[in-house]
């Protein structure tokens, strides 16, 4: 799995022998095209480290409609579901395979273990994660603006 894991852009850093033992406590996940990997409104406590392949994310509309709000690809954007590692709430949104994709499952527990046990690996880890947590707040700010404009005019 370490393979898998120095794949990811900001794990590329971490020795081997630190992966390694982190890795004893995740589990890889295969999914097909069009699997629902997380469920909006779910509660659990894991996030994924994506490897390979594309996801789309998803919101429920007031009607129960799914619109696509989001594409993660491998490299580009390496984790999601990250919120589930950090607080309690329901998921936030629907994300779905577009393609076969290869993860890797941090579960809550396992996240902490890793951030007490390796801080000065975790940091650098958190502040990617707060870096795309950031982009994609930016993002929806601009959206409910530009809505709001539109419907003003």
């Amino acid at each position: 799995m370490v393979k898998y894991l120095k794949e990811i852009p900001f794990l590329a850093d971490i020795p081997d022998s630190i992966l390694h033992e982190w890795s004893m406590r995740m589990e890889e996940r295969t999914f097909a095209p069009r699997v629902t990997v997380i469920r909006e409104g779910a509660v659990d406590d894991e996030m994924f480290l994506l490897s390979k392949g594309k996801l789309s994310v998803h919101k429920t509309s007031p009607t129960g409609q799914l619109y696509k709000v989001a594409t993660l690809q491998a490299g580009r954007v390496p984790f999601f579901g990250e919120g589930a590692v950090f607080d309690t709430d329901p998921r936030s949104a629907t994300v779905v395979t577009d393609e076969a994709c290869h993860c890797v499952r941090v579960k809550r527990a396992d996240w902490e273990w890793f951030c007490q046990r390796y801080p000065q690996y975790a940091l650098p880890i958190c502040t990617v994660m707060a870096r795309g947590i950031m982009a994609r707040l930016r993002k929806v700010n601009a959206d409910l603006l530009h809505l709001y404009l539109n419907r003003a005019a």
